[in-house]
């Protein structure tokens, strides 16, 4: 589940068992690192570029895609974090 970005963005994890009773959570925040957003932007190959701006649609800025690219790291944590 997404979490508000007034509690910091990211994802929160809820693991369930068969018959539907929690079992497990866990919270994947967003992690900002002052400064990482210009080498994250200049890492990029123009169409990855492309890609992240489509992606942050309600901001298409370079802080927008950053905090897009941001979500999709929480939210792979999140995955992993349940597949095990």
């Amino acid at each position: 589940m997404l979490r508000a970005e007034t509690a910091g963005g990211g994802w929160n994890l809820k693991l369930h068992d068969a018959e539907g009773n929690e079992v497990g959570s866990g919270v994947f925040p967003l992690i900002v690192n002052e400064g990482a957003e210009v080498a994250w932007w200049k890492s990029l190959k123009e169409e990855e570029r492309h890609r992240w701006m489509r992606r942050a649609e309600s901001a298409p800025t370079v802080t927008g895609a950053y905090l897009a690219y941001l979500s999709d790291e929480s939210y792979l944590d999140a995955q992993m974090a349940g597949d095990e």
